[in-house]
């Protein structure tokens, strides 16, 4: 959760901290250690540590973790830490599936899918497919086409759309892309998202405000909301 963000916010130095823990007790002493070498390969990929994540991913692949196969696969496709090759990155996935890791069909599915439907206009797949090249790719190329989708579902008035868009403007986060920070633009975004019940609205139009970035500072009513 603390990884990928669901419910809670995101908080990836926790996250390795508790992972670490758990690798210092050799809490795995007498079980698969693969998943947490994983996991703690995730984190590092998200923070943008590249070379840890591929080792990390390396270790769970020898003990025959599937998904890590398919993480390998993901960082050659894109050369994140690594020099780009796409045809051995088609074996890592091919070896994922093999053991029983069926992500990488089902992301090529999904990709195909929401694009196509986020091409005819689709703001629910705008977003949808938007947070795929977040989530699954991770690739900093991606940048342009996640912001032309994201503001075009922002100008159709899809609240989560809004959301992430404001935490562009807000935090240039989850990507990197050549724009100016707005942050009375992430304010109104935020807002907006947050009277149509988006979670993440509500959480970042209070932080905005506690410390006045983008809108008057009231920390009292920020605890309020």
């Amino acid at each position: 959760m603390l990884i990928k963000k669901y419910l809670i916010c995101q908080d990836l130095k926790k996250a390795q901290k508790i992972l670490n823990n758990f690798m210092s007790q050799n809490y795995f002493k007498y079980k698969d250690n693969s998943e947490l070498l994983l996991l703690l390969g995730k984190v590092h990929k998200k923070k943008k540590e590249y070379s840890e994540a591929l080792n990390y991913f390396d270790k769970s692949i020898k003990a025959s973790n599937a998904e890590a196969m398919y993480q390998y696969g993901l960082m050659l496709k894109s050369g994140l830490g690594c020099t780009k090759d796409e045809t051995k990155a088609e074996e890592y996935f091919l070896m994922s599936k093999k053991n029983g890791c069926q992500k990488s069909d089902k992301i090529k599915d999904k990709i195909g899918y929401y694009k196509k439907l986020a091409d005819n206009g689709d703001a629910r797949a705008m977003t949808k497919y938007s947070l795929i090249l977040i989530d699954e790719i991770e690739c900093p190329k991606n940048g342009k086409e996640i912001m032309h989708y994201i503001k075009m579902a922002t100008d159709k008035g899809y609240p989560r759309a809004m959301a992430i868009y404001g935490n562009i403007l807000a935090y240039m986060k989850p990507i990197n892309v050549e724009i100016e920070k707005n942050h009375k633009e992430a304010v109104r975004l935020f807002k907006m998202a947050a009277d149509r019940w988006i979670l993440n609205g509500y959480f970042n139009y209070a932080h905005m405000m506690m410390f006045g970035f983008g809108i008057e500072k009231n920390p009292t009513e920020a605890f309020r909301i």
